[in-house]
This record gives C-alpha cells, sequence and structure tokens, in this order.
C-alpha cells in the first residue's frame, strides 16, 4: 500500500491530519517493512512539512547609492551606507518655505495658505512694475502711469433716503483720517409728489484751518437750470463741488426743507481723491 500526498496537502490542519493517518494505516497493515523505510518516510513528510509552512521569499532587490540593502526570508533592511552625494537634509527659505525639520519626517509649508479659497495677504503688490500698491493698501503706480495722492480715487461713504417728507438729518456721513484730505460731494434728488415748498442738499465740513464749513449744494434741474433747491416734481443732480478738509472731522451730506409738502428720494456720496 502506497501513501500519497502533495504539498497542497499540507497547508492546513485537516489535510495534513489525513496524510498522518495515513501513515498510520501503513504501519498498522504493515505495508512499510522496514524500520528504515518509515524514519525515511517520516523525515520526508517533516521535510515537506516544513517547506509548506516557511515564509515566501522577499524578490531579490538592487541597492542604490548610498543604500545597501540586507535580505532574509522573513525581513529586508534599508540602511543608508553614509554617503553624502544625495540629499541628506532640507533647509527652508524665510518667508517662501517652511522646513518642520532637517532631517527625518520633514514637512513642507508655505508662511500662508494659498489654496484657491484662502484669503491671500502680502505686504506690498508689485506685477511688473505696471501695477504697485504699496504696505499701506495706496496703489501708486496703475497701467505703467505714477500715481499721486489717494492713487485711485475711492467712494468713502454713500446712502440714500427714500419717500421723504421732511429733511434728512444725515444721508452720507464720512470721518476723515487724521491727516484730512481732498474731496468730492455729490448727489442726486427725486421728487416723486410736490404741492409746496423746497429742498436744499448741503454738506458740513471742517476746512484745513479748523473752521466748520456748511456748503450749499448747487443742483441741475432736469432742464438744465443751476440752483440750490428744489420746488417741483421733477429730478436734480448735484453739481459735484470739491473740499478739503482737516484731519479727524466729519463730512455729512444731508437736506433742509422750507414748507415742503410733498414727497422725495434723495442720494448723496463722498470721494476721496486726495
Amino acid at each position: 500500500m502506497g501513501i500519497q500526498f502533495s504539498i497542497d496537502d499540507l497547508r492546513n490542519i485537516e489535510s495534513t491530519e489525513r496524510v498522518l493517518r495515513q501513515f498510520q494505516h501503513a504501519i498498522d497493515s504493515a505495508a512499510i517493512v522496514s524500520q528504515s523505510s518509515l524514519e525515511a518516510a517520516i523525515a520526508k513528510a517533516k521535510a515537506d512539512i516544513q517547506a509548506a509552512a516557511a515564509p515566501a521569499r522577499f524578490p531579490a532587490l538592487v541597492p542604490g547609492a548610498g543604500i545597501n540593502i540586507v535580505q532574509t526570508p522573513a525581513q529586508i533592511s534599508i540602511i543608508n551606507t553614509g554617503v553624502t552625494t544625495g540629499v541628506t537634509s532640507a533647509i527652508g527659505t524665510a518667508n517662501q518655505v517652511n522646513v518642520s525639520a532637517a532631517t527625518g519626517d520633514v514637512t513642507f509649508s508655505t508662511p500662508q495658505n494659498i489654496d484657491t479659497g484662502a484669503s491671500v495677504q502680502f505686504g506690498a503688490l508689485n506685477i511688473a512694475s505696471k501695477l504697485i500698491v504699496n504696505s499701506n493698501g495706496l496703489p501708486t503706480k496703475s497701467n505703467n502711469v505714477t500715481l499721486a495722492g489717494q492713487g485711485n480715487a475711492i467712494i468713502v461713504a454713500q446712502g440714500s433716503a427714500t419717500a421723504q417728507t421732511g429733511a434728512v438729518a444725515s444721508v452720507a456721513a464720512y470721518t476723515t483720517t487724521a491727516a484730512g484730505g481732498s474731496f468730492e460731494i455729490g448727489g442726486y434728488i427725486d421728487v416723486t409728489a410736490f404741492t409746496a415748498g423746497t429742498i436744499s442738499l448741503l454738506c458740513d465740513y471742517t476746512d484745513p484751518g479748523g473752521t466748520a464749513r456748511t456748503l450749499t449744494i448747487p443742483l441741475v434741474a432736469l432742464a438744465g437750470t443751476i440752483g440750490t433747491t428744489v420746488g417741483s416734481a421733477t429730478d436734480a443732480q448735484a453739481v459735484v463741488v470739491s473740499i478739503q478738509t482737516s484731519g479727524a472731522n466729519a463730512i455729512k451730506i444731508y437736506t433742509t426743507v422750507a414748507v415742503f409738502t410733498g414727497t422725495y428720494n434723495v442720494y448723496g456720496w463722498i470721494k476721496e481723491i486726495a
């Protein structure tokens, strides 16, 4: 009686037990007639079992420059041999690229987020020396043209009031910086219903000498006539006027009425130009 098995029969407990039962049955039936034959069969079975249980070998790896590889059936060791011809450490650049460590686990980062949703901040902006914004946020050059004063004029205040039947105490207001500045004042009055009276558009400010001033803003009627009041159901556009102010003082646009009966809308804006 022969004993037949394959290496696959020795990969789990159940199949291995079946093989061993074949040996036991052979011994019991005296199919193996000599002690030497039995020992040889047992040795072969043991070798086959060990071969099946042995871990798979890693494929052979080829080391590169500065790296040595030590392989065993169970593990691979990769060793830095100390060759300094490659990159062995990292150093950041101030204000450009941050490096968390010189060696080991290294993380590179920028001084601030630069993704599409980030609010990126710079101390100043210079695009090919044709658009320049200084550290105060003031444009000093645009379209390759050097700018003066405020650079680009900016609306610093604007406001409106609708369906008014009396005076509006403040249509638009702005408090100047400590340096004061140059401003343009503009507005618009739309009389939607009228029975009697007049409306005036005014501006309070403080001049460079520190004197409080009140400016009556000229108004241009639809017919092109210029006056200081509106007294009919019409629209009137303010003539844009310039004022110079001292520092840290208020500029305010407002309306006054005289015996006015009706309804109107009013608009005003303050533009800083220098």
